[in-house]
């Protein structure tokens, strides 16, 4: 595998636009007969985020990479300002929530000493791409006949919009920050290195990949295929 420089984020751009971008526009066009992509959209920005995250920052503890930490501070470095007040809530609902939930998280908050003493934030989920919709994006709506609770709106074609900013941004902090620079081309080639399976956290998880390793190896086809994944003769 040839060694991966920040040049490797062009590439990670462009799966961000054919994978993300592309289909949210497919789901935000006015002819559309089927709504879509208000949970699958956000899913992959965040995931997104996770990856990226952990290039720029590669926090961790002992051995273990922290995801959460390094994903709220690229959020919060990275993504435009309206994100950096509430980034581990935005990340919390629409991280957290779709990728082990299927949907946003809905959370509330309790304070004897405040009024309201329980707030809640809901969600919503906006594919359409007109600049109303985007202006919404972020944004905390009260709902009539809701008391004390709140709708956190996110519009998904803005979200991958901001996603791709914050990619820019970042390279270019790379570009004007040598030592950032070799740091996070170091994070970028750890990803293409295979791991150890003992580097697994669950214990039953990790026994059963050894095991199943070595299985694979034993029932492996007899047909060879080239670099190109094309098979040979």
């Amino acid at each position: 595998m040839a060694r991966r420089t920040i040049n490797y984020f062009k590439n990670i751009r462009e799966s961000i636009i054919n994978d993300v971008k592309d289909v949210a526009d497919f789901h935000a066009r006015p002819d559309k007969t089927k709504e879509a992509g208000f949970f699958s959209i956000p899913r992959n920005v965040f995931c997104y985020v996770d990856y990226l995250g952990y290039i720029a920052f590669g926090y961790k503890n002992g051995n273990r990479t922290q995801n959460t930490r390094c994903a709220e501070e690229f959020i919060k470095k990275y993504f435009p300002s309206k994100y950096r007040d509430y980034a581990e809530l935005i990340y919390s609902m629409w991280r957290h929530g779709t990728v082990h939930g299927y949907e946003p998280t809905s959370y509330f908050a309790t304070d004897s000493k405040k009024k309201p003493n329980k707030i809640k934030v809901n969600w919503l989920s906006n594919n359409d791409s007109e600049q109303g919709n985007r202006d919404a994006h972020l944004n905390f709506y009260p709902m009539e006949g809701k008391r004390a609770t709140i709708y956190l709106v996110v519009n998904t074609c803005q979200l991958v919009d901001d996603l791709l900013s914050a990619l820019d941004n970042l390279v270019v902090d790379l570009e004007n920050n040598s030592k950032k620079k070799r740091e996070c081309e170091k994070r970028l080639n750890e990803f293409g290195n295979p791991s150890d399976f003992n580097s697994i956290q669950r214990s039953d998880s990790k026994n059963a990949v050894g095991k199943q390793i070595f299985i694979a190896w034993q029932n492996r086809s007899k047909t060879k295929i080239n670099e190109r994944g094309e098979t040979v003769e």
